[in-house]
C-alpha cells in the first residue's frame, strides 16, 4: 500500500513514468512496479500513454476525489450565496466543476438586468478560457494539469491564452491573489472573476464566479470584484466544512 501511494505521487510529480522510471521512483524491481501499476491500472487509477507507453494517472482517481455525488451538499450551500453575490454584484454568478478534462456548470444566477441572456448550466467547455477553469487548474497536481493542458489549446476569441507558456504566470497568480480572471476569452466582451470553493477537508472540489460586460466590469474594478468572489467562495467553504 505505501509503495503504490508512493508511485501515485511519484506520477503526480513528474507527469508519466515508464516502469523503468516507476521503480527507481519508488526504490523497488522493476517487476514489483510492473505489478502495482497493472494493479492501479485495473483500476483506472492509472492509464497508459499510447504512444509513450509510459504510464500516467488516470480519470479513476479524479473521479474519486472530484466525485459529483457531493454536488447536492455543494449546490444545496452555493445556491443561496450565488443569489446574494448577483444581487451585490448586478452580474451572472455561476458554480463550476471540473470534470474529466472539462470545465461543467453546475448552478447559474441570472441577474435581474439581463443584458447577457446566455444560459450556461450545464454546459461543458475549455478549462484554459474560462476563470474557473482557472482556478480549478491551478490547484490540480501538476502532472493532472499537463494531462489536461495539451497544447495547442483551442482559440475561441482573439484574446485566448493559446500555450502553457501563457497560461502559467495566471496559474501561479491565483495562488497569491485567491482569484482568477477571464479577460475576454472565452467570449468577445465578457470578463469573469472566479475563486476557489474548497470541501471539509479543505480540497478544492469547485469554483464560484462573476462575469459580466466589459463596460460594467472595467479593468480596475477586478480587484474589489475579486474580493467579492473570494468572500463568497469562503463562505461557501465553510457551510461544507472548511474552516
Amino acid at each position: 500500500m505505501a509503495r503504490a501511494v508512493q508511485l501515485l505521487q511519484a506520477l503526480s510529480r513528474e507527469g508519466a513514468l515508464s516502469i523503468t522510471e516507476a521503480a527507481e521512483q519508488i526504490g523497488a524491481h522493476k517487476s514489483t512496479a510492473y505489478r502495482l501499476l497493472v494493479t492501479l491500472a485495473q483500476e483506472r487509477m492509472v492509464e497508459v500513454e499510447p504512444d509513450t507507453e509510459k504510464y500516467r494517472l488516470g480519470q479513476g482517481l479524479f473521479d474519486l476525489v472530484t466525485d459529483t455525488s457531493s454536488q447536492p451538499d455543494l449546490l444545496h450551500a452555493s445556491i443561496p450565496e450565488c443569489h446574494f453575490l448577483s444581487g451585490q454584484s448586478g452580474e451572472t454568478v455561476t458554480v463550476s466543476v471540473l470534470e474529466g478534462s472539462e470545465i461543467v456548470v453546475v448552478h447559474q444566477t441570472l441577474p435581474r438586468r439581463r443584458v447577457i441572456t446566455t444560459d450556461w448550466s450545464n454546459t461543458r467547455g475549455w478549462p484554459h478560457v474560462t476563470a474557473s477553469g482557472k482556478v480549478l487548474l491551478a490547484f490540480l497536481p501538476s502532472g493532472r494539469r499537463r494531462q489536461i493542458l495539451e497544447e495547442p489549446f483551442p482559440r475561441l476569441t482573439k484574446y485566448t491564452l493559446t500555450s502553457f507558456s501563457e497560461l502559467e504566470p495566471q496559474l501561479k497568480q491565483v495562488w497569491e491573489d485567491g482569484y482568477a480572471v477571464s479577460d475576454e476569452e472565452l467570449e468577445l466582451g465578457i470578463r469573469a472573476i472566479s475563486a476557489p470553493i474548497r470541501d471539509s477537508r479543505g480540497q478544492v472540489i469547485a469554483a464560484v464566479s462573476i462575469s459580466g460586460p466589459v463596460f460594467r466590469i472595467e479593468k480596475d474594478t477586478l480587484p474589489a470584484i475579486g474580493r467579492q468572489v473570494v468572500d463568497g467562495a469562503d463562505r461557501i467553504s465553510k457551510l461544507l466544512g472548511f474552516e
